[in-house]
């Protein structure tokens, strides 16, 4: 499911992209994968439309072709293809000059792009989405992409390998007399990237990324010995890593994530909304003192009815989440233990944690604006004393100082 959502996610990466820079050969070789790009683009956009209505959701047609251009879907196209295609599936139904919304979760918009990818992709388009989407987490070799063009007809080939370095889709960095192609989402600075690439071998900070992405919010001191300190200080440097120091109920930790996870959303938090929240959910499963079982239903049920939970715990360890408007941490009325739940503020929010948790992952708006180049010397400190117990803070600190100077001519 999560290699499949991926997929989706990479089309929608090359739609909004030929939306910007157009290219007719593109056009003709990536018919299939703009198409459901944009049709899944069109429904994430959607969903996050906010409904005035309590109990239906009810769209003027006008709105509807208006979000639609929006994506990349003109209005005959519309008409002629797109919304039968969500009548199809249920998602839409007609209302002559409105449509209703049978939909509501980012799993809805995910289903419908992966049930279109047996009818409309054939292999090629499957093979360069996998390369793409390999791409959009770790670099990967050139022979990699290469292979994966050879589907294509020989014309097209250069063409498109070109467009996708244009596009910022995938880019070309070289290492050690070798060619990798990423994607700039992986990491915030890329000279800094490339350097870490000349340390080590891409395969080798693959792993890295991988484990990172695949628990994402894990504790930092808790990443397996066998992965090397130094790369792991490094890519934190050049942003691939993002660790996010939290401090709940007086313990403090950092949580790694990689730059994928929530890179473009636009929320004014610069710790990321998500990120936050997730921290604290990770924290409260793996090291409160009263953990939280079953994550997932926690999640689930704060969704579903508004509010969860029923224990004292949560009076002290959601403080971050509620100081940010996420939830809302009250003592339950007539409790005589002094137990607290939590309610829901930011739907959206809850909704990308409880999609990343269990893989599927959240579509976000590509308007990053938030400049996270530099990591904080903290984070690096204690990772860097935790292994070298006899160095002082002042001791690290000229240390962290003169390989910042060496990243960074």
């Amino acid at each position: 499911m999560k290699d499949k959502i991926d997929l989706i996610k990479a089309a929608i990466d090359l739609s909004r992209a030929y939306n910007k820079i157009r290219n007719p050969i593109v056009a003709t070789q990536f018919k299939h994968i703009l198409t459901v790009g944009r049709e899944t683009d069109l429904l994430e956009t959607i969903r996050r439309v906010e409904n005035p209505e309590v109990d239906v959701f009810i769209l003027p047609k006008s709105e509807l072709e208006l979000y639609s251009t929006l994506t990349g879907i003109d209005p005959i196209l519309l008409e002629s293809s797109t919304l039968p295609n969500f009548l199809d599936s249920n998602l839409i139904e007609d209302k002559g000059d409105k449509v209703e919304i049978k939909f509501q979760s980012v799993s809805d918009v995910y289903t419908y792009g992966i049930s279109r990818i047996p009818s409309d992709f054939d292999q090629k388009d499957k093979s360069i989405l996998e390369v793409i989407a390999k791409g959009m987490k770790k670099p990967i070799e050139e022979n990699i992409l290469d292979n994966a063009l050879q589907l294509f007809p020989s014309f097209a080939q250069g063409t498109i390998k070109k467009y996708l370095d244009e596009a910022k889709i995938l880019g070309p960095m070289e290492a050690k007399d070798a060619i990798y192609y990423t994607s700039p989402k992986i990491f915030k600075d890329k000279n800094v990237f490339s350097r870490v690439l000349e340390i080590a071998e891409g395969p080798q900070i693959g792993d890295i990324l991988d484990y990172v992405s695949n628990i994402p919010g894990v504790p930092i001191e808790t990443i397996p010995k066998r992965f090397d300190t130094k790369i792991i200080h490094c890519l934190a440097i050049a942003g691939a890593i993002e660790p996010i120091n939290l401090d709940i109920n007086g313990i403090v930790r950092e949580y790694a994530f990689t730059s994928d996870i929530t890179l473009d959303r636009t929320d004014n938090d610069h710790l990321d909304l998500v990120k936050k929240a997730l921290s604290n959910f990770r924290f409260s499963e793996r090291y409160a003192k009263y953990t939280l079982k079953k994550i997932e239903d926690f999640l689930s049920s704060l969704l579903d009815r508004g509010f969860a939970g029923m224990a004292t715990p949560i009076g002290t360890d959601y403080r971050n989440l509620e100081l940010s408007g996420i939830v809302k941490v009250e003592k339950i009325p007539g409790d005589s233990i002094g137990r607290y739940r939590l309610w829901l503020l930011k739907r959206d929010v809850i909704e990308d944690v409880l999609n990343i948790v269990t893989g599927n992952l959240a579509l976000t708006e590509s308007v990053p604006q938030i400049n996270l180049t530099t990591m904080d010397n903290v984070v690096l400190s204690r990772i860097t004393i935790a292994n070298e117990q006899k160095s002082n803070v002042k001791e690290v600190t000229d240390a962290l100082r003169k390989i910042r100077e060496a990243m960074y001519p």
